[in-house]
């Protein structure tokens, strides 16, 4: 009898570790992560006309983007959203009533081939970029909170987010390499190392955070089989302090990872849902 409840008990946990149910069903086009109470997603047939806004955890569009924008952003950032006009691919940033509070003539210099991510806003200070008076590249500054250009425009054409007071730039010459400058605009850290591009499969590179960044070199060693890329520990000065290798983030397209209600793309309609996750 023993023997019997074990197995019973035994097949009970492994269906119930494996039948996960929608809390929120397959219907979405895309979907993001919770954050704060809310998530991205987009409804409809094909995303050219999908509607995309924000769900709350009951899956209710409780905020939409304006009308004639999009965003490329999964999240607000310091209280706002970075939207882009669909006619002239100008930024503007919106606020959680779903109100346009900044609006510009400039683009996001976090879209594109080798781009840099960035979230809109940080430490008051968002990235934007404009094609210069020859018409030939981008040039970025920095905008703050009222649209004014407070950190004056620069010849860098990619341009990321500050932490701790400095921000990731990229030089693109005979190489594309990446450095950081300071609030004045000031290279402290020189560019030599690779694009963040190289690495949007792991989280938080190129951020500073109790005074350290990781950052790696375009020939840094990855390992072919679990995708672990080895970076390198750099100070505020740009002293290389140590060695570290990083495993690929859990998420991916198919399912977000971390736990309370995580996306999951149903195979079946090839729709995106919500299921939970302790």
């Amino acid at each position: 009898m023993k023997t019997i409840n074990t197995l019973i008990l035994g097949l009970f946990l492994s269906l119930s570790l494996t039948a996960q149910e929608w809390v929120i069903e397959p219907q979405y086009l895309m979907a993001g992560d919770f954050e704060d109470g809310l998530a991205l997603v987009a409804i409809g047939e094909d995303f050219q006309n999908a509607e995309i806004g924000f769900i709350n955890e009951s899956g209710e569009i409780v905020l939409n983007i304006p009308d004639g924008y999009t965003t490329y952003k999964s999240h607000f950032s310091e209280g706002l959203l970075s939207i882009v006009d669909k006619n002239t691919n100008q930024v503007s940033f919106m606020d959680k009533e779903g109100n346009i509070v900044i609006s510009t003539e400039y683009y996001d210099p976090g879209s594109g081939g080798m781009a840099m991510p960035n979230v809109g806003f940080t430490e008051d200070l968002a990235p934007v970029a404009r094609i210069n008076d020859a018409g030939t590249a981008l040039e970025t500054a920095y905008i703050d909170k009222s649209g004014n250009i407070a950190i004056d425009w620069m010849d860098y054409p990619r341009i990321g987010n500050f932490s701790e007071g400095l921000a990731p730039v990229q030089i693109e010459s005979s190489a594309i390499l990446l450095g950081f400058i300071d609030k004045e605009g000031n290279v402290v850290i020189e560019p030599k190392y690779a694009p963040l591009a190289y690495f949007t499969q792991f989280q938080g590179i190129g951020m500073f955070k109790d005074g350290q960044a990781l950052v790696a070199y375009t020939d840094s060693p990855r390992n072919s089989e679990t995708g672990a890329q080895e970076f390198i520990i750099i100070d505020k000065t740009g002293n290389e302090i140590s060695k570290i290798d990083k495993e690929m983030d859990a998420s991916s397209s198919r399912q977000g990872s971390g736990k309370g209600l995580v996306y999951k793309r149903d195979d079946e309609s090839g729709k995106y849902g919500y299921i939970y996750v302790e």
